[in-house]
């Protein structure tokens, strides 16, 4: 029979159960992370996150085998207003003086990048591949070049003034082979690649009232066989693509005016 697990990152301990919304004692109660609460989590049970106004730093991944329901009873996420996010605050001594008010960071790891000050996104500038950024970087922007990020700041402004982060989780949400799921009042924002990533062979998924916001390369990717609902979400600010569809996928739209672009939908 479906259960409830429910989530708490102030009072919740992942040796919990995940049955009870408040402790009873060390094993029994909430769990503290979403992650957590999709491993215990069997078919058509749904996950109930406690919205406590902070985000849960953490990247979710479905697996079909366990994390599926039936048409009729879905396997469900209440999100309840709350936030996942994947960024990584960065360390002033991580940044290399790189010329006049120029500062160079190196990532750890490559790939899509974006860089954030006080929770929200630095203005990018495009710098051609054959030109220094050095040469054209305007200041309170930043540009990626030769594997590392490049920011330039005014006058006496260094990094350790700044509250700097990193987009550093790869995705959000991914999905495999999930059958009969809704994600429902999310918002999954800031991470390195996507906001929502459904690989391949996922039927029947809803995203319901769930925000994918400043994400690296898209706000939801669907890929292989895929099949996606989205109702009344919000995708927007996403540094590449809004919704980007590729091999034999599809995502349904109810309200495209939520889009802040048209999808992508590669051959």
């Amino acid at each position: 029979m479906a259960e409830d697990l429910y989530v708490d990152d102030v009072l919740g301990r992942d040796t919990a159960n995940g049955r009870f919304a408040t402790p009873v004692d060390p094993l029994t109660g909430p769990v503290r992370t979403i992650g957590r609460a999709l491993r215990l989590a069997g078919t058509g049970d749904t996950i109930v996150i406690k919205n406590n106004g902070r985000p849960y730093y953490e990247s979710l991944a479905m697996d079909g085998r366990v994390n599926s329901g039936s048409p009729l009873a879905h396997f469900t996420i209440e999100g309840n207003g709350a936030v996942v996010d994947g960024s990584a605050a960065l360390p002033p001594n991580l940044w290399r003086k790189a010329g006049e008010d120029l500062w160079k960071l190196t990532p750890w790891k490559k790939g899509w990048y974006l860089l954030l000050d006080a929770g929200r996104p630095l203005a990018e500038h495009e710098c051609p591949r054959e030109a220094h950024p050095a040469t054209d970087l305007p200041a309170g922007h930043w540009c990626a070049w030769e594997g590392s990020i490049y920011l330039r700041l005014e006058g006496f402004d260094e990094p350790r003034d700044r509250s700097l982060a990193l987009a550093a989780r790869g995705v959000g949400l991914s999905l495999y082979n999930v059958r009969h799921a809704t994600i429902r009042n999310l918002t999954f924002q800031h991470f390195q690649r996507d906001g929502a990533n459904a690989h391949d062979l996922c039927r029947d998924v809803v995203l319901e009232n769930v925000r994918l916001l400043e994400n690296g390369r898209a706000g939801l990717a669907a890929g292989g066989t895929s099949a996606v609902l989205v109702q009344g979400c919000e995708i927007a600010g996403n540094r590449r693509h809004s919704v980007l569809i590729s091999e034999k996928a599809g995502v349904a739209i109810d309200d495209a005016s939520a889009l802040s672009a048209e999808p992508t939908v590669l051959p």
